[in-house]
């Protein structure tokens, strides 16, 4: 296997992971936070929002800006 293919197979693994959480938190009486919940209580305090803005800035900036 090369090097390339072991780095998708990991980001797939994570987008896996990620879906199978979300739809942990939806089902009923589930301790687990939803992603929108999550976002919600971290962008409340206004650094919180700076904060964001900046981690999508820098994703924008490393993956999309090619």
């Amino acid at each position: 296997m090369s090097i390339p293919y072991l780095t998708m197979l990991g980001f797939a693994a994570l987008a896996l992971a990620a879906v199978a959480i979300e739809l942990a938190a939806r089902r009923p009486n589930s301790p687990l936070w939803t992603v929108g919940d999550c976002l919600a209580y971290i962008t409340r305090p206004r650094l919180g929002r700076l904060g964001v803005l900046l981690a999508w800035l820098w994703v924008g900036w490393h993956f999309f800006a090619r």
